[in-house]
């Protein structure tokens, strides 16, 4: 497991630097750009054994919370649209979980987050953002420590996401809210190794809301132009 994440982590890198050198490369590259950190909390739609924050059990530094990195980019379009998307790796804090009352354990997992295509709608404020994008986010849970529940939960989920942001100089306060859609199977399945000596757990499907609090370093032109000033 730890070789997978320290992949995945290292992947998301790849992406983020790739990304970044494309975007020092695209005529009126805005200053939407931010390195960003941060925490965030899961709330399913559906309750789970009464376990995770659902929209009827509110939980807050309970699971599911997560916390990640990752960032923020923008460019001009045809010197009018402003487009942008983000890319954010999120880990979930291992908690305690119980099942069916009696079977301890824990949950862990990850979050893969990124749009696909959003627009600022506060495009001329120099300080505000509030962006809206579309996108996919991806990844999964799982639970150990316990042999009868060492069993995984993957999901898909195309998403609509909001993310208002302000900017105090040079850090950027941002809160991302998606709203996803999981399209994926809802069954759990024995992870790598496991034995076979499992408990059925209820389906889970990881449609719902994930609001991510970040704070930010602003990567923007070196000129400190608007970024929604087309280019001279």
């Amino acid at each position: 497991m730890k070789l997978k994440a320290t992949l995945f982590t290292f992947i998301i890198s790849v992406c983020m630097f790739t990304s970044g050198l494309h975007a020092q490369a695209i005529k009126g590259m805005t200053n939407l750009n931010t390195f960003d950190l941060g925490y965030g909390q899961k709330f399913l739609q559906k309750d789970f054994y009464n376990q995770l924050g659902s929209y009827s059990n509110i939980k807050i530094f309970e699971p599911l919370a997560y916390v990640g990195f990752g960032g923020i980019s923008g460019f001009s379009r045809n010197k009018k649209s402003l487009y942008s998307g983000h890319i954010f790796y999120q880990h979930v804090i291992p908690q305690k979980v119980t099942i069916a009352d009696s079977i301890d354990g824990k949950i862990t997992g990850f979050n893969l987050a990124f749009t696909l295509l959003g627009k600022d709608l506060l495009g001329k404020s120099e300080r505000f953002d509030f962006l809206v994008g579309f996108g996919v986010n991806t990844g999964r849970l799982r639970m150990y420590q316990n042999e009868l529940i060492r069993q995984k939960n993957p999901y898909f989920s195309p998403k609509i996401s909001l993310t208002p942001r302000a900017r105090v100089g040079k850090v950027v306060f941002s809160l991302n809210v998606d709203y996803e859609f999981d399209i994926s199977r809802p069954g759990w399945r024995r992870t790598i190794f496991a034995n076979k000596d499992k408990i059925n757990i209820s389906n889970l499907r990881q449609t719902g809301f994930n609001a991510f609090f970040t704070v930010g370093r602003l990567l923007g032109d070196s000129k400190k132009d608007s970024y929604s000033r087309p280019d001279k």
